[in-house]
């Protein structure tokens, strides 16, 4: 498993065209002025720690992960939802894949498979050449629902409809995944309908 040490050497890593990527032609526009704003907030007493306690009993009820990276079928871009393991595998050989791929594949890990955020910041801060230390725990935090600037809880995106919307000819995913219509594509790790029913249920008992 490499280090981002050894994965962020840009000279070796050719970077996949935000253009081309899902459809999105304003990939990275908004990236800096964000980062930006992130920064301050990640200092050494960081306001994005505020609603950790929250997530850590939502993902207590959901049966949250206890190791330290993903399932291995997530991090081998084999959890039977197209967009998510193109993502996963165009991260593994490139360093980098495209915002909208990283929001969806962080719902899925988070509030489908009830994993900690932070098991996932952990990572991307491994295999993204362009981790921030701001950036990539503060946008792990706004997909779980917590920290300083957070998601509502129930937004939960669906991997199925958002590859149908953002990359809806398949070009992205057949780039990843050249087995998609064989019998060697895995089914879905899990069911969509009744995990995103069941993190609601979990974040909705909690008090607020």
């Amino acid at each position: 498993m490499p280090s981002r040490a050894g994965a962020g050497n840009r000279a070796t890593v050719r970077p996949f065209s935000p253009r081309n990527s899902v459809g999105v032609n304003s990939a990275g526009t908004n990236t800096s002025i964000i980062r930006t704003w992130q920064r301050p907030i990640c200092g050494p007493v960081s306001t994005t720690t505020r609603g950790l306690g929250l997530v850590v009993r939502v993902q207590a009820r959901l049966g949250s992960h206890g190791g330290r990276r993903p399932p291995s079928r997530m991090a081998g871009g084999r959890t039977g939802f197209p967009m998510v393991d193109a993502g996963q595998r165009q991260l593994w050989h490139t360093g980098w894949m495209h915002n909208r791929v990283r929001m969806v594949s962080a719902s899925l890990l988070v509030k489908n498979l009830g994993i900690h955020w932070q098991v996932g910041e952990q990572w991307f801060w491994d295999t993204l050449v362009d981790a921030d230390p701001a950036s990539n725990p503060a946008n792990w935090q706004w997909v779980a629902g917590s920290g300083a600037d957070a998601s509502p809880f129930f937004r939960i995106f669906n991997p199925v409809t958002q590859a149908a919307k953002f990359d809806p000819d398949g070009r992205y995913v057949g780039q990843w995944i050249p087995e998609l219509s064989t019998a060697d594509y895995p089914e879905p790790v899990v069911d969509l309908k009744a995990s995103r029913r069941e993190a609601l249920d979990a974040y909705g008992s909690l008090p607020r």
